[in-house]
């Protein structure tokens, strides 16, 4: 069971690195997709975890629908750095070096700390340096849409059903052995 919570995680966020137990469940999240199932005793807890209680809808969904047939789609030209992958324009300075901060008393021109005054990333933030990005498009189940690289990971779930509550909001999920949350694809 823990090798299939492994594949839940996030591999680069040090809190979501590994399952986590908490009370009664141990949790997997990669920040899209978190799975719960009874606690497993050697899953040790995590206080730097979130408190994935707080994260489960408050309601049951009215409809519950099995995974749709689906496949990853082709990877894009990332549009943040128009697939170039490195030394891209800062975002937050829109390359100029220097951010301009205003309030109600002053104005402020400071070195932009995200690329320390160079207008330039070494790596897009986008795509993380690869040029590259799956289009954002979303499969149709119920009333919401979901990215196919996700449900084609819960698909590896045993009896995976999803049941969606509205378009923008966290959608459940059901699975022989345990639960979870799924966000849904935001345009």
């Amino acid at each position: 069971m823990y090798m299939l919570l492994k594949q839940f995680c996030h591999d680069d966020h040090h809190t979501l690195s590994a399952p986590w137990s908490l009370e009664e469940h141990t949790y997997a999240s990669d920040g899209h997709i978190m799975i719960r199932v009874a606690r497993l005793p050697e899953v040790p807890e995590n206080d730097r975890a979130p408190d994935a209680r707080k994260i489960l809808p408050k309601a049951q969904p009215a409809e519950w629908f099995t995974l749709p047939d689906c496949k990853l789609p082709g990877l894009e030209d990332c549009p943040t750095c128009n697939g170039k992958g490195k030394d891209v324009e800062c975002p937050e300075c829109d390359g100029d070096g220097e951010v301009w901060l205003k309030n109600s008393y002053n104005e402020y021109e400071c070195e932009c700390k995200s690329c320390e005054g160079s207008g330039q990333l070494p790596e897009c933030p986008k795509c993380n340096g690869t040029g590259k990005l799956y289009p954002n498009e979303g499969i149709q189940v119920g009333c919401a849409k979901f990215h196919p690289k996700y449900l084609l990971r819960l698909a590896a779930l045993p009896n995976c059903k999803i049941g969606p509550m509205a378009p923008t909001e966290t959608a459940w999920i059901t699975f022989d052995g345990g639960e979870g949350v799924l966000m849904p694809v935001r345009y």
